[in-house]
């Protein structure tokens, strides 16, 4: 239970910097699904995120290629967050600076 009031938690405090997402994928992790009969069960994360209308994605078991492009993300995090100094500053470069199609990148002209 604590994992889960822990991961609403981070959640509003993401909402309250970047805004609210249209929809949250995530894995079976208990602190995200309840652990039995999922799709029927109370569980206090899929209520948080019905009640701020996010659409709630939970990934397919045995299916990593879900999870790969996050999964590939939080590893590039790690290996180079040296570097920057701290996580928080390699999202904001990988966000905000590091050239990608989000950022209109093709039709920078600097």
């Amino acid at each position: 239970m604590k994992q889960r009031l822990r991961s609403i938690k981070v959640l509003r405090r993401g909402f309250a910097e970047y805004g609210i997402p249209d929809e949250i994928l995530t894995d079976h992790g208990t602190q995200f699904v309840a652990a039995r009969n999922r799709d029927e069960a109370k569980h206090r994360f899929k209520q948080f995120l019905a009640e701020h209308g996010i659409k709630y994605i939970v990934a397919r078991v045995k299916h990593p290629q879900i999870n790969g492009k996050i999964e590939r993300f939080f590893g590039e995090v790690e290996r180079i967050a040296d570097k920057f100094g701290s996580v928080e500053a390699v999202v904001r470069w990988h966000n905000e600076v590091k050239p990608h199609k989000s950022l209109n990148w093709d039709e920078r002209t600097d």
